[in-house]
This record gives C-alpha cells, structure tokens and sequence, in this order.
C-alpha cells in the first residue's frame, strides 16, 4: 500500500491537500487539491509554473536566469516528498498537506529548487 492510499485509509474525512513548496526567500507557495488528486502527486506529479520557486519578496518575477517571462514559464513537475504527507492540526478537519520538490519534465531535478539546492549543499559539506 502507498503512502497516500495508507494515510488515507487512517484518516477517511480528508477531502482537500494542501501541495505546499517553498520559493529561494522561503515564502510558502502552492494549491489545494481535491484528495482523489493525492496518488497522481506521488506518481508522475503536477505540472505547476517553474518559475514560482524563483518570485522575489513581493510575489513579481524579475526573469531571472532566463525563466519566467523570457522562457514563456514552462511548466516544472511537483512531486510529494515520502514522509511529509500530514494533517493539519491548527485546520479544519477535512484538509491535509504535504511539501513538495521540483523537477523537471524529463524527471531530473530543477536546480533552481531550494530543496535540490540545500542537498547540493549538504552534499558536498559532506
């Protein structure tokens, strides 16, 4: 059994998630998701604008490296993180959420990701 359909079996009154990802000054970005959409998250992902991890403070894209404007802002892949899926306690009852990394449409990672670049980091502290 997968780790939606496990969590979903212990709490059958979820009827939204919350895909939560964070952009490089650490503002929290995202959607709310139907729970029949949870199993395409982990497998295959959504298709979420790429260039949401790289807005400034102010929520405004200045281009940079090329994405947003210049690119046409082609679509990155959300995926789930294994073990982040959780209710909410401070929520209604009926919402989870779970945090989520970026790649890109052939599956390998988006560089431009906080998380893929904090494991870059670690890596090589290492």
């Amino acid at each position: 059994m997968s780790e939606a359909e496990t969590f979903l079996a212990q709490h059958p009154e979820i009827r939204f998630i919350d895909v939560l990802n964070y952009d490089l000054c650490g503002i929290m970005r995202g959607k709310r998701i139907d729970v029949s959409q949870l199993g395409k998250l982990y497998d295959g992902g959504f298709q979420f604008p790429s260039s949401c991890v790289l807005l400034d403070v102010t929520g405004d894209s200045s281009d940079p490296d090329g994405r947003g404007f210049s690119d046409g802002d082609p679509d990155g892949i959300l995926a789930g993180i294994p073990g982040t899926l959780a209710t909410i306690p401070w929520q209604e009852d009926d919402v989870a959420q779970v945090l989520t990394s970026y790649y890109e449409e052939d599956g390998s990672i988006m560089v431009d990701d906080p998380r893929h670049v904090l494991g870059g980091v670690v890596s090589k502290l290492r």
